[in-house]
């Protein structure tokens, strides 16, 4: 299976949603954001459906997998053109819709996906990728949360800056993993397309480092000592104790592979 953490692509900067923590939400997400937003002239809207065509053409083709060691081939192709590509398209994003706006819109996009889910479950998709995906779009509400928490704390002290670096980069490597498998069962969604059982194993598993994702932030917020208490911008349900457990798993994780 490919390691993500081997694989930031050279000097690539992967995008972000603020300056300290969050990479970009995926491309189903950019691309729902932006064609909705009305202010754009044709040109722009025009290729912001292009850039969304070229990532969409890349995980479909992953997609196509009959078999596990096919799936992982396909993707270990798809994974840096997946990247580049979602850049552009995070970077067109960024220049038309304001950060309140973008984090409204998300909230939205983000609970007509979890309904989608719900809609194929045991049709198209899964009870595993369905619940999975489900528990994904749940966490990236908190980890939205969370990197307004820490967007608002600022920098940390000078002595946990090196630190803090690592943990950004971290964390735009395991969020982008999850959106990569995220973006795969959207786009089976749009295109209506079927996914060998072992194959959708292998996704929902991809989704999973979205809980890698949270505990790198928590790691980034106890960094900030005066950071704010309170949640702020998008509400999202209570986590359970098996939630917290999965949590704490997370984090001991990487704690023992010293991240």
């Amino acid at each position: 299976m490919l390691n993500p953490i081997a694989c930031t692509i050279g000097n690539l900067i992967i995008p972000g949603l603020t300056p300290n923590i969050v990479g970009t939400l995926g491309a189903a997400f950019e691309k729902r954001i932006v064609v909705a937003h009305t202010q754009m002239i044709r040109s722009d809207k025009k290729l912001t459906e292009e850039l969304a065509a070229q990532i969409e053409k890349q995980v479909s083709g992953v997609l196509d997998s009959r078999s596990v060691e096919e799936f992982e081939a396909r993707r270990d192709i798809a994974w840096p053109k997946y990247v580049r590509a979602l850049r552009a398209l995070s970077d067109t994003a960024r220049n038309f819709v304001a950060d309140d706006e973008f984090i409204s819109l998300i909230d939205r996009a983000l609970d007509v996906f979890v309904e989608d889910f719900e809609k194929l479950r045991g049709k198209q998709f899964t009870n595993e990728l369905v619940e999975q995906a489900q528990f994904t779009l749940w966490t990236v509400k908190r980890l939205l949360s969370l990197a307004s928490i820490i967007d608002a704390a600022g920098q940390p002290p000078i002595e946990h800056v090196a630190a803090d670096v690592k943990l950004n980069k971290d964390f735009r490597v395991f969020s982008l993993w999850t959106q990569f498998h995220m973006d795969m069962a959207l786009t089976a969604i749009a295109f209506r397309k079927k996914i060998n059982e072992k194959v959708q194993h292998e996704i929902a598993e991809g989704m999973r480092l979205a809980l890698s994702a949270y505990a790198v932030g928590e790691q980034a917020l106890a960094l900030r000592s005066t950071a704010p208490q309170q949640e702020i911008g998008i509400s999202a349900p209570v986590w359970d104790e098996e939630d917290e457990e999965l949590l704490a798993s997370a984090m001991k994780d990487l704690d023992a592979s010293g991240l």
